[in-house]
């Protein structure tokens, strides 16, 4: 690297030694930081967002292409990962990714909903078949557990 320096500006109260030097470049730290997310059971993956934290030289961008770990099991946590890369010319970036995990959530069941909405047995010991259906279709507990609370009245097989 060579440069020049006007010796008439340069003070008589300046000592100045002219010499061979060294300029070190280091590249500029950029951290991506993936934001951690939710979702419920069965909704599709929200859009994965993310900050850029440091300094980029103007007119250069950061690229980001984010993934998550497989996975669809409720109150589990899956790593959100991604790939970046300066875009726009430059090449001096040190670039860190930080991860971010998505969480999916249960469903709540909201309702229960009976086929029949009355019943009306004639003869003693006549069985009948209840339907029942679950609100939110994606409601993670599915499984409907019946019991009497009198059996001397009603019993339940197989419930």
């Amino acid at each position: 690297m060579t440069g020049s320096w006007p010796a008439a500006n340069i003070s008589a109260s300046y000592n100045t030694k002219i010499g061979m030097g060294f300029l070190t470049i280091k590249p500029r730290e950029i951290t991506v930081k993936m934001d951690s997310l939710t979702k419920e059971i069965g909704d599709a993956d929200p859009e994965f967002t993310y900050t850029v934290e440091g300094e980029l030289i103007e007119g250069h961008e950061v690229a980001v292409t984010a993934s998550r770990e497989e996975g669809e099991e409720p109150g589990a946590y899956y790593a959100i990962t991604a790939t970046a890369e300066v875009v726009g010319g430059g090449s001096n970036y040190k670039i860190t990714v930080e991860e971010g995990e998505l969480t999916i959530n249960y469903v709540k069941v909201e309702s229960l909903i009976l086929a029949a909405k009355t019943l009306a047995l004639a003869d003693w010991g006549e069985t009948f078949d209840l339907d029942a259906r679950i609100e939110p279709a994606n409601s993670y507990y599915k499984d409907i557990v019946w019991y009497s609370s009198d059996e001397n009245v009603a019993t339940v097989e197989n419930g």
